[in-house]
């Protein structure tokens, strides 16, 4: 049973290992600020072979909390006229990570899509589609000294060659911003800000990876 349980648990863990990043790429001194005036979205792009059934999983993200606030949000969205569209919304994490990192240093801060909140959608498998991450504050938080929150997420020094080989998605050469808190995006083509998303096949496909180690140990047996 042991053994069962092990191989179930390695073919539930291996398809989540995929990841598409600018976490190992060089990090610059400069940042972009995030606050509940200013969000900020930085893309991932769809490659030729990229595949039609997965999600969006963990995201990892290099940022500095500066003054906190309790609304802080953070999504994937869908794109329109080469700007994140928050219309199409396909995932919706969990920020309570936030509240524990340290005032005025660069974290690492990994968050968890919410399930509760959104149900998880696909990401774009069209060549060249992107997707992005968005990331501000929806609503001011009296209790602290700044309302609106203060953030800073690191910029990387290059969009690639970073790439998930399984599945076909690489770092997206655009970065957008909004003054108007999250609408009226305005993108250009720069440095990505820092971060690692991963990329998540559908939950069946996990399942029936295990079914099928299973059957195996079975027939040895």
């Amino acid at each position: 049973m042991a053994r069962i349980l092990t191989i179930i648990a390695v073919a539930l863990w291996l398809p989540l290992q995929a990841a598409v990043s600018s976490l190992d790429l060089p990090t610059s001194t400069s940042n972009a600020t995030a606050s509940y005036n200013q969000w900020l979205g930085t893309s991932i792009q769809a490659g030729a072979a990229a595949d039609p059934e997965v999600f969006a999983g963990g995201l990892t993200m290099r940022i500095q909390k500066l003054v906190p606030n309790a609304n802080t949000t953070i999504m994937i969205v869908g794109e329109t006229g080469l700007a994140p569209d928050l219309s199409k919304v396909l995932a919706v994490y969990d920020t309570s990570p936030f509240d524990s990192l340290p005032t005025g240093v660069d974290s690492l801060v990994t968050v968890l899509p919410d399930p509760e909140i959104l149900p998880l959608g696909h990401l774009p498998s069209v060549e060249g589609e992107r997707a992005w991450i968005v990331f501000g504050v929806t609503a001011p938080d009296f209790d602290q000294a700044l309302a609106t929150g203060l953030y800073y997420w690191r910029f990387a020094t290059a969009t690639g060659p970073t790439i998930d080989d399984e599945h076909d998605y690489s770092v997206g050469d655009r970065v957008a911003e909004s003054g108007t808190a999250g609408t009226g995006w305005s993108s250009s083509v720069d440095t990505p800000y820092s971060f690692s998303l991963e990329i998540v096949p559908e939950p069946g496909v996990a399942m029936l990876t295990a079914i099928a180690a299973i059957s195996l140990l079975r027939r040895k047996r």
